[in-house]
């Protein structure tokens, strides 16, 4: 059976590219019918903090991206946690150190950073002179017993070999040990390092396919070897490209926002933001552009998903977002913007129908008040030129004064009218007033859609009148009306 996993570290919210190696996984994993779990990376006990595991489970759950086992038997599946896992460790470690495969490093940090500091001024890769692993294990362990600190590393298999694997995504693979350092896997013996850690951890739970980040590949050959070393087998590794800026530079803080809660918060459905994830680094093979789960899940082949870098495109994500908020039953959307109407306007009840003409500009849920918040609080100050059709400052005072009677008019004669006011109706009804008086539709249409909106754009007066109702729309009108006066 495929078994697979996610191993974030909670150093920090959950990465916009772990969440796309999340939903690899999650695919690759559905697709064969195995098992997907959740592993908790916090052996950095310094910068691993409660919160950001929490941001971490609630962001996956959120896409839902649900893990298949975990500690906790008794209810909804916990995620594994290194932290928790210390006993487990120690006894490799004692295997390893038992066979010789590891070594106590006595050498002080400023030590190793002037050797480094020479290597690099002579253009040399920079490499631990293994100044340790040449001291007598007799005398090695008596320095430990003194209480001398020391690391733990690991030895570069001696004669050199090449290091080689089938990359899932990359294909034939290989590094020489000649490349590589005799790197530490543990501070002591009860504070390991990544490396290790996840090498005891993926042969605990039987991981057989490791899908990670292309920054990982330099990891791979030390935790083949590793692997060797404790007598396990190696799982399947296939690594997945970076996600690049537009400039081609790696995704970084630095330029943009990197982490899932920003696009959470900006009103980004799950849905949208697993299919944009999906075409980052994965090609289906045609001009499809949006997928449901159940497409995803039955299209998507680990043997597609590109090398080269993939490009995170914001406009890209914007469109595929308003493509989903449309198709979304309105009840929903309705229920999603609500966060983003101010409190005293949350029981509204013609919010529904505010954002039936409003959804079709959104492009993220967040967009709706800035859209629709004259519905709500009155259309606010606007500078009076804007209700001018096609203004002409030469002809200033001539078009506020004509503005000003097409208005007047038509406030007039919606006063004296009865029919039913909905948006239909109002259209039919004000169209056919305009043909029977001669005027230019633009000339009262457009200072009528800015009386009832104060906007440069908006959806059509006609929406709007029958949305605010006839009182109201009478009371902006008689607004613009006043604005108009002014300036006449």
């Amino acid at each position: 059976m495929v078994r697979t996993r996610l191993s974030p570290s909670p150093t920090g919210p959950l990465h916009i590219g772990t969440a796309r190696t999340a939903l690899f996984n999650w695919l690759y994993t559905r697709q064969r019918g195995g098992v997907f779990i959740l592993r908790i990376e916090d052996t950095d006990q310094e910068r691993s903090k409660p919160e950001f595991e929490k941001n971490i489970l609630e962001l996956l759950s959120w896409l839902g991206l649900s893990w298949d086992e975990g500690p906790d038997n008794g209810g909804p599946y916990g995620p594994y946690r290194q932290s928790q896992r210390s006993l487990l460790y120690k006894t490799a470690l004692e295997k390893l150190y038992t066979a010789g495969f590891i070594y106590p490093c006595f050498c002080a940090k400023a030590k190793l950073e002037a050797e480094r500091a020479q290597q690099i001024a002579q253009k040399l890769p920079p490499r631990y002179s293994r100044t340790c692993r040449a001291l007598l294990p007799a005398y090695a362990s008596l320095r430990i017993a003194k209480g001398e600190a020391a690391v733990w590393r690991f030895k570069i298999p001696e004669p050199s070999r090449e290091v080689t694997w089938d990359d899932l995504i990359r294909g034939a693979s290989r590094v020489h040990t000649k490349e590589l350092d005799d790197f530490i896997i543990a501070q002591s013996f009860d504070r390991v390092l990544y490396n290790f850690a996840v090498v005891v951890d993926d042969a605990a739970m039987e991981i057989t396919d490791v899908l990670r980040g292309e920054d990982h590949m330099s990891n791979t050959p030390k935790q083949l070897l590793l692997q060797d070393a404790l007598g396990i087998p190696h799982p399947n590794y296939g690594h997945i490209p970076l996600i690049l800026n537009p400039d081609r530079s790696k995704m970084s803080k630095r330029q943009g926002n990197v982490d899932l809660e920003f696009y959470r918060a900006q009103g980004y459905v799950p849905a949208a933001m697993l299919n944009f994830l999906a075409l980052l680094g994965w090609n289906p093979g045609d001009n499809r552009e949006i997928f449901s789960m159940e497409n995803l899940v039955s299209d998507f082949s680990i043997q597609r998903v590109q090398k080269a870098g993939a490009v995170f495109n914001q406009e890209k994500l914007q469109w595929l977002n308003g493509q989903y908020i449309r198709t979304l039953p309105e009840e929903t959307v309705r229920d999603l913007v609500l966060v983003y109407i101010p409190e005293v306007h949350r029981n509204d009840p013609r919010t529904l129908a505010i954002l039936e003409v409003v959804r079709g500009r959104m492009k993220i849920l967040s967009e709706f008040w800035e859209l629709a918040s004259f519905f709500y609080e009155g259309a606010g100050e606007y500078p009076t030129e804007r209700l001018i059709w096609k203004f002409q400052p030469s002809m200033s005072s001539e078009l506020f004064l004509k503005t000003r009677m097409y208005l007047h008019e038509l406030s007039e004669w919606l006063t004296h009218q009865f029919f039913d006011w909905g948006p239909m109706m109002l259209e039919g009804k004000i169209k056919a007033w305009i043909l029977s008086t001669k005027r230019s539709a633009g000339d009262v249409l457009w200072p009528m859609r800015v009386a009832l909106s104060g906007r440069k754009a908006s959806p059509s007066p006609f929406e709007i009148a029958g949305i605010l109702g006839k009182e109201e729309t009478l009371r902006r009108l008689d607004q613009a009306i006043a604005k108009l006066t002014k300036r006449t």
